[in-house]
């Protein structure tokens, strides 16, 4: 029987580790493919307080040591399905049938981007294709780059991009205006290059090449929280809803990090996500052995 059963080892999860694990909890930390999560795969982080320029992998790694340092376990598997037990814990069904027993969970499964479905796509990210302006930005600095996308998120990249970038495409089918930028109406197609030299963009029939280095995906995110339904409350968009102390609806499930409902999603709010979510469930849990 877990303390805690973490699902997700990217920088929530394994601040969360961390701290449950420096304080003797037994804790499991299940990872589908390699603990990191979105920021694993950053070649260069700069905003990160402390650490000037570091990799993705070199700080998730350490986390990672960390967590393992303390105790924490790492299972790697595929979270399917939370069970409430009846004696009040949980019950966690991975993809391969194993069954995890734990008194409390965190959700800290994370986000996946949307992507354009474009071929190359996944294998220049990191090589001209971004999904996060903020994370991203600083890198093309008086380059040329394109925002592709809809909605808040695609206006709020373009005007962040509009102050570091030398020039700024706009390419939507949706109603944006952006000043300091040339909007195009259409979608991209197409990729070129490794790095990313060029995105072809098609406006009805007619189809244009446009030269640039970067260019950023705003389509949105898609939380993965389809094994909490049920149990933890979810928005609308499948964005759990938490409390200032990281808990959902269900007693004893928390949720940390990108998983989250809330404005801000970079690596410094996921950690203090998960440092908040662990100092409660010690308090929860330390309640419940007295009961």
């Amino acid at each position: 029987m877990f303390d805690s059963i973490i699902i997700g080892g990217g920088p929530a999860g394994l601040t969360a580790a961390i701290y449950l694990a420096r304080a003797k909890r037994r804790v499991a930390v299940v990872e589908r493919l390699f603990a990191g999560g979105q920021a694993g795969v950053l070649s260069v982080i700069e905003n990160y307080p402390g650490f000037g320029r570091v990799s993705g992998y070199e700080l998730i790694d350490g986390m990672t040591k960390q967590a393992t340092g303390f105790g924490a376990e790492f299972i790697a598997g595929e979270a399917v399905a939370i069970e409430r037990a009846a004696d009040g814990n949980y019950k966690v069904k991975l993809s391969d049938g194993r069954v995890l027993d734990g008194k409390t969970v965190v959700i800290a499964s994370g986000c996946k981007a949307r992507g354009l479905g474009l071929a190359g796509e996944s294998e220049l990210v990191g090589a001209g294709v971004s999904y996060c302006a903020t994370c991203d930005g600083n890198f093309f600095r008086g380059r040329t780059v394109a925002v592709t996308g809809y909605g808040e998120r695609a206006r709020e990249a373009a005007e962040y991009l509009v102050k570091i970038a030398a020039k700024v495409y706009l390419i939507t089918q949706d109603d944006i205006e952006v000043d300091g930028t040339e909007k195009i109406e259409g979608r991209v197609t197409a990729l070129s290059g490794h790095p990313l030299r060029a995105v072809e963009v098609a406006c009805g029939e007619k189809k244009t090449e446009l030269e640039t280095s970067g260019l950023f995906i705003s389509a949105g995110y898609a939380p993965v929280t389809h094994y909490a339904e049920g149990l933890a409350e979810l928005d609308e968009r499948g964005f759990a809803v938490t409390d200032e102390s990281m808990r959902t609806g269900a007693d004893g499930i928390y949720a940390v990090g990108d998983v989250r409902k809330k404005e801000l999603r970079q690596i410094v709010t996921a950690t203090s996500d998960g440092a908040i979510a662990a100092t409660a469930i010690i308090k929860y849990l330390a309640k419940k052995n007295r009961r």
